[in-house]
């Protein structure tokens, strides 16, 4: 799940911020005519209230505003009846959205770890969607848990995979010197991984597995803002490898 890193934002104050349509242009684009902010209580709201009519239980959930407060992300650690988790983690749900159009809506696929609360993203987007005048929140949030539903099904296949890729250690090497290339942290913060990856803070995070590795990635990686967590975990995640198959 993403993890909130410094002021946590309460669902009550996310109803009271304002909606306030961009006035410079973003990536070469002004708003349109067609262009409509989404409150971020309101879509707090529809989310929890559609999980709550399936039945699926929000244990917990975390919120974090850009410092305009035009940028929202959220987490939703969930129970869905119908589905069992892979041992010792709780599914998430993963929420961005933008008033300032420098990204789309998004709801990500997750899973938490319940001893060291990290996060994985399976790299599944359920929803992607502008923000505009035609936009049906509830429609849309349906569809998209929907496909949640399904993706979320295959996650226990993905943290199998990774416990069973061994690594050693110049692949180990290899691995988080393309992810400081790639600029997915800081040079510093690889230096982190490597350490935590060696000498885990968690002794369940001991085996030295893709699973071993992102676990590491992702204890460092919840020191960078929220609004970035969530890319940074899937663009690790693919550097990974996983075994083959027969």
């Amino acid at each position: 799940m993403i993890t909130v890193y410094g002021q946590e934002t309460k669902l009550d104050q996310l109803r009271e911020v304002q909606v306030v349509t961009p006035k410079r242009v973003v990536n070469g684009t002004a708003p349109g005519n067609k262009w409509k902010g989404i409150q971020h209580g309101e879509l707090v709201d529809n989310l929890m209230s559609v999980m709550n009519n399936r039945g699926w239980l929000v244990n917990s959930s975390l919120f974090t505003l850009s410092n305009d407060q035009a940028d929202m992300v959220g987490g939703f650690d969930i129970t869905i009846p119908e589905l069992a988790a892979p041992e010792g983690q709780s599914f998430s749900l993963g929420l961005m959205t933008s008033n300032s159009m420098t990204r789309a809506l998004r709801l990500f696929v997750g899973t938490k770890v319940f001893v060291c609360n990290n996060g994985m993203a399976t790299g599944e987007i359920v929803m992607k969607k502008k923000h505009t005048f035609n936009l049906n929140l509830t429609i849309e949030i349906e569809e998209s848990l929907n496909i949640y539903l399904e993706k979320a099904g295959e996650v226990k296949n993905v943290v199998e995979d990774m416990r069973q890729s061994k690594i050693k250690s110049a692949q180990c090497e290899h691995i988080l010197m393309q992810a400081g290339r790639q600029k997915i942290l800081p040079w510093s913060r690889i230096g982190q991984v490597d350490a935590e990856y060696r000498c885990p803070t968690y002794a369940d995070h001991d085996e030295k597995t893709s699973w071993g590795l992102y676990n590491a990635f992702t204890h460092i990686v919840k020191q960078s803002p929220a609004l970035q967590q969530m890319d940074k975990m899937n663009k690790f995640r693919n550097l990974l490898p996983l075994p083959a198959i027969a």
